[in-house]
């Protein structure tokens, strides 16, 4: 069944002809005349682009009245949720995304490749130019640049984080990091630098992989947007009651943008785990849980591939619960040899994550994937901001 739809301009009457069907929105016209065809069908619909879809949108169960009824996602998930006040919660969270992130979500991609040179006067210009400070005046030095950038990266994690990650991930977890870093003598963090950089150089992984990934994503935030609201929404408390589905980025953007945080994250998480070791431990190279017998110590761990330091962390308690299930290397392994078939209709990939066996797969939803994404695209933050700490700290005083 096709559900005709027309855009239409209050104004000046321009107008976007379109169509509904299984495959999804598609063009069909675009005009600005006033229609000959005064019978054409017209509905006005209530949709935002931030919302996700549920598969009740097909509309593969219903009459026409029915089809009507349900064609707008606000009137849908909120009987998926039985919840309006959360959509409308969800609105004023991707308000504020529009407010702090979205009109300069360029800025971070454009003022790295400077920052990486060191060239302060054109960071200055470049930032003037951004953020349209009429009257341009210079940073006083290439480390003012360095805190810029950084305090940039923070402004899109404090507007990033949902509700739900505050209350499940940050306090918890995430908070109690930074207060041991901000607490802890110059000395000692100057110590534990030194053994964090034996297995990651900490200031490699900020300038070459972390912060190009948060650019990078930041850049195109828009596209995981639905995401968000499958955890706004605290994720698990909805499987049963929606389908939810997204249809703001491709399968191959997707499985890349995942792809390449699990390594960001992987070739970062000595740092996590360190500092995690020292906390619950009493040492950086001590790790007690069952999984990680026979790794001696961070330099080891640090070695390991991106799947095999997953593998060695899942009974780790506080680190497995801190990623918060934002690590899937059958996801990984599958889209690094192109293993990964996907339906367009029901929006699930079929990952064949062992390249010598076929029979080996694992099924996700577009959705989770995005979903993830978010995720590591939060830890990759906080990651980023604490190695940036430990660094400002202990150069300070050299």
């Amino acid at each position: 069944m096709d559900w005709p739809i027309r855009f239409e301009c209050i104004e000046c009457n321009d107008a976007i002809k379109m169509k509904y069907s299984s495959r999804g929105l598609l063009p069909l016209t675009y005009r600005a005349k006033e229609p000959k065809d005064k019978t054409e069908l017209t509905t006005v619909l209530g949709y935002s682009a931030t919302l996700p879809i549920t598969s009740d949108l097909y509309m593969k169960k219903y009459d026409a009245v029915m089809s009507m009824i349900n064609f707008s996602p606000y009137m849908n998930l909120s009987q998926a949720l039985q919840d309006f006040s959360g959509i409308k919660e969800f609105e004023r969270f991707c308000k504020r995304l529009n407010n702090n992130i979205l009109e300069d979500r360029t800025s971070l991609k454009e003022l790295l490749p400077i920052l990486r040179k060191k060239n302060v006067r054109a960071f200055s210009k470049k930032m003037a130019v951004i953020f349209k400070h009429k009257n341009y005046v210079e940073i006083g030095s290439y480390k003012e640049c360095k805190r810029a950038y950084n305090d940039m990266v923070d402004i899109c994690y404090q507007n990033l984080c949902t509700d739900v990650y505050n209350r499940q991930i940050k306090i918890p977890y995430v908070t109690r990091l930074f207060d041991f870093v901000d607490n802890m003598p110059i000395e000692e963090l100057k110590a534990i630098k030194e053994q964090i950089n034996e297995s990651v150089t900490l200031s490699n992984w900020l300038y070459n992989e972390a912060y190009p990934y948060i650019a990078e994503i930041i850049n195109n935030i828009q596209q995981l947007i639905p995401a968000m609201f499958y955890g706004f929404h605290a994720k698990t408390s909805m499987i049963d009651q929606a389908n939810l589905n997204i249809v703001t980025i491709d399968i191959d953007s997707a499985v890349e943008y995942y792809s390449n945080g699990y390594e960001v994250i992987t070739h970062g998480l000595p740092l996590i785990t360190g500092l995690i070791n020292i906390l619950e431990n009493g040492d950086i190279d001590r790790f007690v849980n069952i999984g990680m017998k026979g790794i001696e110590n961070l330099k080891a761990f640090s070695a390991l591939s991106g799947g095999l330091m997953e593998e060695k962390l899942a009974d780790y308690v506080s680190v497995n619960k801190y990623l918060g299930g934002s690590m899937e290397r059958r996801l990984r392994n599958a889209g690094s040899h192109n293993g990964i078939a996907y339906d367009p209709m029901t929006q699930v990939l079929e990952c064949y994550y062992d390249i010598k066996d076929n029979n080996k797969v694992f099924n996700i939803r577009l959705i989770d994937v995005c979903y993830k994404t978010h995720i590591q695209l939060l830890h990759i933050i906080e990651m980023a901001l604490l190695a940036y700490k430990i660094l400002v700290k202990t150069e300070k005083y050299r």
